[in-house]
């Protein structure tokens, strides 16, 4: 499990714990959902190379939100917690500045 940086917050560490109770069980579900996200962004990229070609200029926000959901399907272990460790960052940045303004020390809630 990840230590934080800044606080006591750990949002990646959690989500580490709750996949791996999901994935041992499902077993060669999360082979199958890689599977299909990889498929998802190569018929995403192949559609948007085919649209610009054909001169219709493409269309980049479909590309983008297929790469995501491609990308989150294919490494749910890999994408899920990059994106929360940097969520946790901003949320123990915030913790510690609040703590450090009102003067607890980050020993408290700083509420009172």
């Amino acid at each position: 499990m990840m230590t934080t940086f800044l606080g006591n917050i750990d949002l990646a560490g959690s989500w580490q714990t709750a996949w791996t109770a999901i994935s041992g069980p499902l077993g060669n579900f999360s082979n199958l959902m890689a599977v299909v996200g990889t498929l998802l962004v190569v018929f995403g990229l192949v559609g948007y190379i085919w649209e610009r070609r054909r001169g219709g200029g493409g269309n980049h926000q479909k590309l983008i939100y297929t790469i995501i959901i491609g990308a989150v399907l294919s490494a749910p272990g890999v994408v899920v917690p990059a994106l929360l460790t940097a969520v946790d960052f901003v949320i123990n940045a915030i913790i510690s500045l609040v703590s450090s303004t009102s003067g607890t020390g980050g020993t408290g809630s700083g509420l009172g």
